[in-house]
């Protein structure tokens, strides 16, 4: 899948960790995300959306490799403007993959969502892939829905 080969690129090029992706499955209800998500919508011919979502304690190891600084001086402004540009840079890599398809969408600014007590709502009926990653021993979820997949199943 596009969206696996962008999140390994990301994470072998600009954070140089190991990463091992878990499991993918389909939900159609609404979710809640972890300690911090960033969601950035897919706009324009096809729409849909990329959601993040992890814990902080992870997304600051993910930031120390990235940034070369130690975990304890990654502030929560460094961590809420940081996920937003990761999941823009993963956006950004499955757009760019995409550019020769049928498939043609914008990227909108993301969204940071710094609290785990709201909860997120998809596409009305249409499914969400959800992609689980390890990284150490802590996991994270990739959520995406894009109504061009949609019409494809």
């Amino acid at each position: 899948m596009i969206f696996k080969q962008s999140v390994s690129d990301i994470f072998r090029t600009m954070a140089l960790l190991e990463l091992e992706f878990v499991d993918s499955y389909l939900i159609t209800t609404r979710f809640y995300p972890d300690e911090i998500s960033s969601i950035i919508a897919l706009i324009g011919e096809d729409k849909g959306s990329v959601m993040i979502t992890l814990r902080r304690s992870l997304l600051k190891k993910i930031l120390s490799a990235i940034m070369a600084l130690p975990e304890d001086v990654i502030d929560e402004e460094v961590q809420n403007d940081s996920i937003g540009e990761l999941i823009n840079m993963i956006a950004g890599g499955v757009k760019s993959r995409l550019s020769y398809s049928n498939i043609h969408f914008m990227l909108n600014i993301p969204l940071i969502i710094p609290d785990y007590n709201q909860s997120i709502i998809q596409f009305k009926n249409k499914p969400c892939v959800v992609l689980v990653y390890k990284v150490g021993d802590e996991y994270f979820a990739l959520r995406v829905s894009l109504m061009a997949f949609a019409r494809k199943n």
